[in-house]
């Protein structure tokens, strides 16, 4: 845990003492893991922590913001945040937008941005991610780790960084270009109306078809509704008969939610699907599919088996939520599309 190496508590240690420091700082990192290789430590063995937020302080004298310099208290909280001497990234962006004082160090690999006269705050931006991400490579760690990604801003630009220092040319679906279409239909919240853009899928059955509604995780009779782009719009329909449900859905439909009720008689066995119409606005919602089936979904400590050829993203013991519990073992989910390509290249291979 590389971060929180420097905080307000210093302010009541008397090894420290209330002077600011930069909480992700290389040096005090280098040192940090220099106890553990003089103990055998195997590097392979080690995970550097990452921070998205900055740890925040009021200078005692504006004119004093070097590391080392007093402080007095944490800073003011930020308006998202709201915690006095944390800023997330996404507010340390705003801030540096706004024409804060920022300085780099690139002893410690750590930026710092003075602020409204007496604020004061350290963190890590693309350029100084890069840097730690060389000193792990160097060091031969076994890898890096984040806290947190809910810290980011909306376009998942720490994460970018992070992706772009490792190699990769994307990591965050959120600063892509193109729109994902997993979030072009999505549930909208607990008895509330769809978000703007969007409209309500409707039921493909009934006199009076109204609109698919959702009810896994909402209280009383409230339900979420099916969000789509009206130009692309599916039907839906809940699939499976209680009280033994084993809901299914047919060639055409993506499965989009689960539930043992549905629209409204309860499951004794197995569970309901919510099937819509595949459509360019929904389609995805395909790609991935559980395993598993209760109440005995594996072994009793361990998980249902993916298809041949085929690796689980996660585990649950309620799968997509809402469904029967496991009282065995642990469901899996697992991406379809890289089934198909594992026999295909298994397939190419007898071919050659």
């Amino acid at each position: 845990m590389s971060y929180d190496l420097h905080g307000t508590w210093d302010s009541t240690n008397k090894f420290l003492g209330p002077y600011i420091a930069a909480h992700t700082n290389l040096t005090e990192i280098d040192n940090a893991l220099s106890l553990l290789w003089r103990n055998n430590i195997k590097p392979g063995n080690v995970v550097l922590g990452l921070g998205f937020y900055g740890r925040s302080f009021t200078l005692a004298d504006p004119k004093c913001r070097t590391a080392g310099c007093k402080f007095t208290s944490g800073a003011r909280a930020g308006k998202c945040t709201r915690s006095v001497g944390t800023l997330s990234f996404a507010e340390i962006q705003r801030i540096v937008a706004s024409g804060a004082t920022v300085i780099k160090d690139n002893t410690a690999a750590v930026k710092m941005v003075v602020y409204d006269t007496d604020q004061w705050v350290s963190y890590d931006d693309a350029e100084t991610l890069k840097m730690k991400i060389a000193y792990a490579n160097a060091h031969c760690l076994g890898g890096t780790m984040v806290w947190a990604v809910s810290t980011d801003d909306a376009l998942g630009s720490a994460a970018a960084a992070l992706s772009l220092s490792t190699g990769r040319k994307q990591i965050s679906l959120a600063a892509t270009s193109g729109p994902d279409p997993l979030t072009m239909c999505q549930q909208g919240e607990c008895g509330k109306p769809c978000p703007a853009g969007l409209s309500p899928a409707q039921n493909m059955y009934g006199k009076d078809k109204g609109s698919a509604g959702i009810n896994t995780g909402c209280p009383g009779d409230k339900s979420k509704l099916y969000c789509c782009p009206s130009n692309d719009m599916p039907t839906c329909a809940w699939r499976g008969t209680a009280p033994f449900c084993g809901g299914k859905c047919e060639g055409t439909e993506v499965e989009v939610s689960s539930s043992t009720t549905g629209d409204g008689k309860l499951c004794w066995t197995g569970h309901k699907v919510l099937c819509c119409t595949k459509t360019g606005s929904d389609s995805a919602a395909g790609h991935c599919e559980w395993k598993g089936s209760a109440p005995f979904c594996s072994s009793l400590l361990g998980q249902a088996d993916c298809p041949f050829g085929q690796k689980a993203l996660t585990s649950s013991n309620v799968g997509a939520g809402g469904e029967q519990p496991c009282r065995w073992g642990l469901k899996v989910d697992f991406h379809i599309s890289v089934l198909f390509t594992a026999y295909t290249e298994l397939y190419a291979v007898f071919l050659l």
